[in-house]
């Protein structure tokens, strides 16, 4: 594995203006540069960023690595666009009215259940070992699990997702990242 120098870069209006930043194509943030090309998104980042570390965070065979990207689609099509309607009535970061916010809320629970049966005699979404299909559902829906996702429902209805998203918040990774998850 090649060693990889990462340099942070705030994105501001003469950044954004400069002509190396319109060569690279994209005005689309996260961003990262690499020797290769640049890649934007988050999910593709973190993909890039297990593949340099060789390990096992993207799947340990063709089945798993499928896996991964199957959670990770279910994460940006079905979990986040209802997520984000919820933080934005919760969060303030834009106009919703009171019948999309619920719509949203039972959307986001809804999808939380299918996330329950699939992780059904399961630490992991893969099973055993943890990767970073795990990682990335967890932190979308960590507001969710603090604020919107009452005791009851995740008691009664998604009781394999809480386990789940309580080991994923006390991995040392994230705590650093989020600090100590409270659940509501």
């Amino acid at each position: 594995m090649t060693e990889q120098k990462v340099q942070y870069v705030t994105i501001d209006k003469a950044v954004k203006e400069s002509a190396e930043f319109k060569a690279l194509n994209s005005d689309r943030v996260p961003m990262l540069k690499t020797a290769e090309g640049t890649l934007h998104e988050s999910t593709a980042i973190c993909k890039y960023f297990c593949a340099l570390a060789d390990n096992k965070f993207l799947g340990t065979n063709s089945v798993q690595r499928s896996q991964v990207d199957q959670w990770i689609a279910f994460n940006n099509s079905t979990i986040m666009p209802p997520a984000f309607k919820v933080y934005q009535g919760i969060f303030g970061w834009g106009e919703i009215t009171k019948p999309d916010w619920t719509a949203n809320l039972e959307a986001l629970k809804k999808s939380l259940t299918i996330l329950n049966t699939a992780l059904e005699g399961k630490q992991w979404l893969l099973g055993d070992e943890l990767s970073i299909a795990d990682i990335i559902l967890s932190t979308s829906l960590l507001y969710a699990f603090q604020t919107a996702l009452d005791g009851g429902f995740m008691k009664n209805r998604a009781k394999n997702v809480t386990k789940w998203a309580t080991e994923c918040y006390k991995l040392p990774a994230m705590v650093m990242v989020h600090g100590i998850i409270q659940m509501a």
